[in-house]
Order: C-alpha cells, then sequence, then structure tokens
C-alpha cells in the first residue's frame, strides 16, 4: 500500500481556503460592501436625504393710479399690511409677491388731501397664474369755484357785495350749490388764494381794502375775514405768486400794481410798493403758470393789456409793455393751464379775446374772438384745472357762463349759463 502524505494535502487545503476567502471579499468590495447592514447605502458612502420640492411660484399685485395732482400722494395697501406710497399717476407695483389661489385687497390707506379722495376698482381676487395688473386707483378732486358779487348783502347780512361758494362738478364742469360765503366786503371785484390754499383775499374796490379769509380745506368755506393791511387805493384785481412768498394788488383809482409781502403763517400782506409801469385803469391781473410774467388788463381808455416779466427772487415786476390787441374795455384777464392761451375779457366789446401766448418771450399774439357766445358784460375769466371748461362773469347779466374748450384750438364753444344767485359777478377763481 502506497503511504500518503497527510500534512501537504492538509497544507494545501488551507491555502485553497484563503484563496477562496479572498476572492470571495473582492467581490463583495467590488458590488459596494460587504456586510448584511450596508446594503442601503450609496455608493459615495453618504446616507439618502429627503428630496425638496421646488419653490411655489408666486406673482405680484399692481395697477395704475390717475387722478393726483402735482406734490400729492396716496398710500394704498394689501390685505391690510404692505403700505405702498405712491406719488405719481402710472403704475404701481407692491413689493410682497403671493402664491397662486391666496387672496388680495387693495385698499386706500391715506388720501391724498381733504378735498382729494382715490377709488379702488377690482382691486379684490384670488392669485392666478401670472402677475395681477388691473387693479384701478382713480382719484378725484373736489374744486370750487369763488364767484365775486359786486353787489349783494353778504351771509351776515352786513355789507355791500358777496362772495359766492360753488361746488364744481367733476365730470360737467356745472357749477350748483352756491350760497355766500365769508362777510365784510364792500365793493368786491376780485378773489386770489394763497399757494398753500390757506387764506383768500377779496379786493374791496369801494371800499379801499383788502379782505383776508380763511379757506376751510374740505368745504372751501371763507370765514374769519380781517383787513389784509395791503393798504391799495381802490383795489382791482390780485393773484399770488406760486411760491406763495408775495401778493400783487391792482390798484384801479391809482393806476399802480402793488407788490406786498406774505405772512406765510397768518397770511397777512405787508410792505405793499408799487413794482413795475405803464398801467393805465387797471383792473385784472394774472400770472403765467411758470411765474415768469404777469398780465395785467388796462380798462378804458387805454384798452390795453400790459406784460410784465417777473423777478423770481424778489417778486418785481419790470419790462412791462403792452402785447397783444383787439381789446375793448377789458376787465378780466385768465391763461389756460397749459400757458398756451390767454382770454381777456371785454366788458364793452361784450365778447372774449383769446390770444396765443408765446412759449419763450411771453408775448400775446394772433388775438381774435373766442367763440363765446350768450355774454352779457363780461368782466372775469377763469378756465377749470383740467383745461375743458372756460368760466366768464357777465357782470350786466348777473349770471356766469360755462364754455367747453377746445382742446388743440382753445377756442371756446357751447356757452350756457351755470350756477345762480350772482349779483353783478366781477371776479371768478378756481380753487
Amino acid at each position: 500500500m502506497r503511504h500518503i502524505n497527510t500534512g501537504r494535502f492538509d497544507t494545501a487545503l488551507r491555502a485553497l481556503a484563503m484563496g477562496l476567502v479572498a476572492s470571495l471579499s473582492l467581490a463583495l468590495a467590488a458590488c459596494g460592501g460587504g456586510g448584511g447592514s450596508d446594503l442601503g447605502t450609496p455608493a459615495g458612502g453618504a446616507p439618502a436625504g429627503p428630496v425638496t420640492p421646488p419653490a411655489a411660484p408666486t406673482y405680484t399685485i399692481g395697477g395704475t393710479v390717475t387722478g393726483l395732482t402735482a406734490g400729492q400722494t396716496v398710500a394704498l395697501q394689501n390685505n391690510g399690511a404692505g403700505t405702498l406710497t405712491v406719488n405719481a399717476n402710472g403704475a404701481f407695483t407692491f413689493t410682497t409677491a403671493q402664491q397662486s389661489n391666496t387672496a388680495y385687497s387693495v385698499s386706500v390707506s391715506t388720501e391724498p388731501s381733504a378735498r382729494t379722495t382715490c377709488t379702488v376698482s377690482s382691486g379684490a381676487g384670488t392669485v392666478g397664474t401670472g402677475n395681477v395688473t388691473n387693479v384701478g386707483v382713480s382719484c378725484v378732486t373736489q374744486h370750487f369755484a369763488y364767484v365775486v358779487n359786486f353787489t349783494g348783502n353778504g351771509s351776515g347780512g352786513a355789507g355791500n357785495g358777496t362772495v359766492s361758494l360753488c361746488s364744481v362738478n367733476a365730470t360737467t364742469g356745472a357749477l350748483s350749490g352756491c350760497a355766500p360765503t365769508g362777510f365784510g366786503f364792500d365793493g368786491p371785484a376780485e378773489v386770489a388764494v394763497s399757494a398753500n390754499g390757506n387764506y383768500a383775499y377779496v379786493t374791496n374796490e369801494t371800499g379801499g381794502t383788502v379782505s383776508l379769509c380763511s379757506v376751510n380745506a374740505t368745504t372751501g368755506v371763507l370765514s374769519a375775514c380781517t383787513n389784509a393791511g395791503a393798504g391799495v387805493t381802490s383795489p382791482g384785481g390780485a393773484a399770488v405768486s406760486a411760491n406763495g412768498n408775495y401778493a400783487y394788488v391792482v390798484s384801479h383809482g391809482a393806476s399802480t400794481v402793488s407788490l406786498c409781502s406774505v405772512n406765510s403763517t397768518t397770511g397777512a400782506l405787508s410792505g405793499c410798493v408799487p413794482t413795475g409801469s405803464g398801467f393805465n385803469n387797471p383792473q385784472g391781473i394774472t400770472l403765467s403758470p411758470n411765474g415768469s410774467y404777469a398780465y395785467v388788463v388796462n380798462s378804458t381808455p387805454a384798452n390795453s393789456v400790459t406784460q410784465c416779466s417777473v423777478n423770481t427772487t424778489t417778486g418785481a415786476l419790470s419790462g412791462c409793455v403792452p402785447t397783444g390787441s383787439l381789446f375793448n374795455n377789458p376787465q378780466g384777464i385768465t391763461l389756460s393751464p397749459s400757458g398756451n392761451y390767454a382770454y381777456v375779457a371785454n366788458y364793452t366789446g361784450g365778447n372774449v379775446i383769446q390770444c396765443g401766448v408765446d412759449a419763450g418771450t411771453g408775448a400775446l399774439s394772433s388775438c381774435a374772438d373766442s367763440g363765446a357766445t350768450s355774454l352779457s358784460g363780461p368782466w372775469g375769466a377763469a378756465v377749470s384745472a383740467n383745461g375743458s371748461y372756460a368760466y366768464v362773469t357777465n357782470f350786466s347779466g348777473s349770471t356766469v357762463n360755462q364754455c367747453s374748450v377746445n382742446a388743440t384750438t382753445g377756442a371756446l364753444s357751447s356757452c350756457t349759463n351755470v350756477g345762480g344767485g350772482f349779483s353783478s359777478p366781477a371776479g371768478i377763481l378756481f380753487n
């Protein structure tokens, strides 16, 4: 019998087993692990976390503001928060965006002024899948007209002459609810309002004084009327500079224009001295919208308009020269809000003369009949803030005519009587 070497066999078997174990370990490593507890571990070795879903899209809320005038602001809120202040007409957008299927509600938190109110349209709803851009904010300012009646009893029953306060329809321009306001006037001719709107100045041509009245910012009512301290003989027209520092008072009797300083706190006039030259029986006065020129109408016998340059620092008038033509005992003058046209009321001529205004020099030219009709002793003239309507007081007829203004040519047409209760109306002013 052949002898088998079992020791060498055992050694070979152990070597084979060790090789199998090594091969198995390499295979497991190649497959990503060897222990049962690591079967879910990714190749990078880090545990798998939860998947974050993408953020839901958001959309802005906005729209358009209309009706604000220069210097006005309106404060808006969305859902009662996130106040947005808008200082000009045009588009607006809230800074906080919202997700789809959330509610929005736009409201006015602060009105532009006591007499300007804003209404929101399409201001509430649910956000869809796009920006909201159709919210409308429409602002309307309640304007008043002051009509100076040369005759008639005031609200207190004293004096000779009144000032009628009328509401102005924002859409049609019609005057309504006209009633006396203020007191103590004596043959009043014209009215002007301070730049801040707090005070009104009424010239008393018969009484030889200028009345200073407080103006209610909401209702337009005049009250607490006292002597303004101008000290002008037979005062006719009056105007206030755009910066509110100076007032101009025409002296019909002395053929002068006085320049007065305005107390910004009390509204009182002081330091009144003649300024400018070349006036002859002046009556009405107006300033150009940019404040660079003053226009003074000279009644009979001069029958002219004097144009003066305005020193915007000192208020002084200089370089006064005649301008325009076709005037026949003119009493009142006004310019369109754009400054492109001047309208002069011819008392004896029975018409309103329309003149073009040179944008550079301020000179009046191409003067012709404006087309206004149904006039009876026209005295004062004014144009609405939006430039759509002109108003002419009829001193002889004791009426006020409202005329449509052609936006292209400036011509007047479709004149009708508006308001009521006037008595020899002279000056007229919109506030």
